[in-house]
């Protein structure tokens, strides 16, 4: 059958076309590399009293590329090499990325690798939401090779993430910010690695994990924000810890069973520049003096 020949599907006038053509990521069975140079470079009509797309000028088209999400965006690169020049350069200029962009999808690796190659040296903040399997255990790797100026990484509420790679993360010498709330899977092991490759850091996020705070002696001495909520296997004499490595603390959060004066004392005699101190403490009431001991 001819595609430009009319038929009816339900009583209803249509046209049958080709398939758009699929994407498939170069690690993917099925994927072709097609050379660059067989390519059209631009697929703009002859005549340019017919509509299209392709007649539009760069800064037009990339406003209309930035309505379409970061997949999309991927998906775009093979209509022709000008399209795929316009979408490398919005790559090259952007700082800031949170995946996926819809609760209901999921991150594979292809479609990480290809973002984070992309954006390469210029992405400074990384935030995952979802991830599927196949990064589970290759998620930092991947991080740390395709972004080594990465400043701020979220990877909180991933669950079942292998933590025992986190080490992989060496190669970001500028990571300041590091979010894992409600890892379950971040244990002391894996923490004691992450602060001991990255001295770096500024901010750490670890609420609701199972830490203990066993290598807390071992934060970061320019440490200026902790938090460490709903870490309830966390000591007393683990807090301690807190006092006497990060004398810089500025934030401080911490929810806790059981605590004592001292606490407060270490921490106002050790940590000067401490503007802010929230706990939530479930044990007794603490009966403090008019002045603490200095």
């Amino acid at each position: 059958m001819d595609l430009n020949e009319n038929c009816n599907l339900s009583g209803r006038k249509s046209v049958l076309c080709p398939p758009h053509n699929a994407f498939i990521p170069s690690d993917e069975e099925g994927f072709v590399r097609q050379p660059i140079p067989y390519r059209d470079y631009d697929l703009s009509p002859v005549d340019p009293k017919l509509p299209s797309i392709h007649v539009l000028v760069d800064d037009v088209l990339i406003k209309i590329l930035e309505y379409l999400s970061l997949k999309k965006r991927i998906h775009c690169e093979i209509i022709c090499r000008r399209w795929q020049a316009l979408l490398y350069g919005m790559f090259q200029s952007t700082t800031e990325i949170s995946l996926p962009e819809s609760y209901f999808d999921d991150v594979s690796k292809p479609m990480l690798s290809k973002i984070l190659l992309l954006t390469g040296k210029k992405l400074k903040s990384l935030t995952l939401i979802s991830i599927d399997y196949t990064l589970k255990m290759k998620l930092f790797l991947t991080i740390a090779q395709l972004c080594p100026n990465l400043e701020y990484l979220d990877v909180s509420n991933l669950q079942n993430l292998y933590f025992d790679h986190v080490g992989d993360l060496k190669d970001c010498k500028n990571l300041r910010i590091f979010s894992a709330n409600k890892c379950l899977n971040l244990n002391d092991t894996s923490f004691k690695e992450l602060i001991t490759v990255l001295p770096g850091l500024e901010k750490i996020f670890i609420e609701s994990t199972e830490l203990t705070g066993d290598y807390f002696d071992l934060l970061p001495e320019g440490l200026k924000e902790l938090n460490i909520n709903s870490c309830l296997r966390v000591s007393t004499e683990n807090l301690h810890k807190v006092c006497r490595a990060c004398k810089n603390l500025e934030i401080l959060e911490i929810e806790i069973l059981d605590i004592d004066k001292e606490f407060y004392e270490e921490l106002g005699v050790n940590c000067t520049n401490l503007r802010s101190l929230k706990v939530f403490f479930l044990g007794p009431m603490l009966m403090f003096p008019n002045k603490l001991s200095p």
